[in-house]
């Protein structure tokens, strides 16, 4: 098939979609803003995490989960299933799951789509091999790692680079969604003889003005045995395991601002930071052209709707050119 020219990508924490009002929620002025406003992105492909479906029966849980994910395509405009008629939901062990759907003039690549979470996953990861016009189908993955539990999330963050470089030959792979934890990606500096490989973090670390205990989920903490001073930094390693092994943060690629995507919502325990990232195998490298946080408010149908206002976490927009993608040998 003849894909797009280039393929937009947007991640979006839908936060508690369908936990307040059911599926009636889709028609509150809230949602109808959210909808409106992912739907004014443009996306080719969307990644979203926290559709809520729960119920004690497994099997009526992940009907429930499809149901839903159907209705937020419905609204979008999107397609949500595989050429079988799976719903592409990755249904978690909470009641909070990742999806992923898609626009038209791109199609799901059979015995693609797979659905992970059990004792893999807190949440889930959804991953899909999409047919996107580029010579090899590119594997898309939305992606939720555990909100609390810092060794836990790690051991997600692993097994996120075994999903995009597993088994040998894997192709192309790009995972977006909510990292709950600071990117450990680095600036690549000009070297200078006798300097290190590596640059500064992209990211800067948490801020140090004020500690609260929810901040404990995200970091890693020391206590001064002399002074009793308490310090703390951010806990990279869920995405130290990518960055290491050469995988890359399209907002490094892209030269794109550290924009936060956590931290505004009243109440939230959540530091501000960029929690919400879009991560990549390298031979994806050369297709990234643009990334955008989705932070300012923008008009949408003559309303203005700002994102701050909407959910606890900012969208992410990340365009690739799929004929690009370097090829293997």
């Amino acid at each position: 098939m003849t894909g797009p020219g280039f393929v937009r990508v947007v991640t979006a924490n839908l936060h508690n979609l369908f936990l307040d009002g059911g599926e009636a929620e889709l028609d509150t002025p809230r949602r109808r803003a959210q909808v409106a406003l992912l739907r004014s992105l443009k996306p080719h492909v969307l990644a979203v995490q926290e559709i809520v479906a729960a119920d004690a029966d497994p099997r009526t849980k992940t009907e429930l989960a499809g149901r839903r994910l159907r209705l937020l395509g419905e609204a979008l405009g999107m397609q949500c299933a595989t050429a079988s008629g799976v719903p592409t939901i990755a249904v978690g062990n909470q009641e909070y799951h990742t999806a992923l759907l898609w626009s038209g003039g791109i199609s799901p690549v059979e015995g693609g789509w797979f659905a992970i979470s059990g004792t893999n996953f807190f949440h889930s990861l959804a991953l899909l091999s999409l047919d996107v016009g580029s010579k090899t189908p590119v594997v898309h993955g939305s992606a939720h790692l555990s909100w609390t539990g810092r060794e836990r999330r790690s051991d997600e963050g692993e097994r996120l680079l075994a999903a995009m470089t597993r088994p040998a030959g894997h192709p192309p792979t790009l995972i977006a969604g909510d990292h709950n934890s600071v990117s450990a990606a680095r600036i690549s500096p000009p070297r200078e003889p006798g300097s290190p490989w590596y640059g500064p973090y992209f990211d800067p670390d948490l801020d140090q003005a004020r500690w609260r205990p929810g901040l404990d989920s995200y970091c890693s903490v020391s206590l001064d045995p002399t002074t009793g001073t308490k310090s703390w930094s951010a806990d990279r390693r869920p995405t130290e395991h990518l960055a290491l092994a050469g995988m890359l943060d399209a907002a490094v690629v892209c030269g794109a601002d550290p924009t936060p995507t956590v931290g505004h919502w009243p109440g939230s325990e959540h530091p501000l930071a960029r929690f919400d990232q879009v991560w990549t195998t390298p031979d994806l490298g050369p297709a990234l052209s643009n990334y955008e946080t989705v932070a300012e408010p923008r008009v949408v149908d003559d309303d203005v709707l700002d994102p701050k206002r909407l959910a606890d976490h900012l969208a992410v927009v990340a365009t690739y050119q799929p004929r690009r993608i370097r090829q293997r040998n």
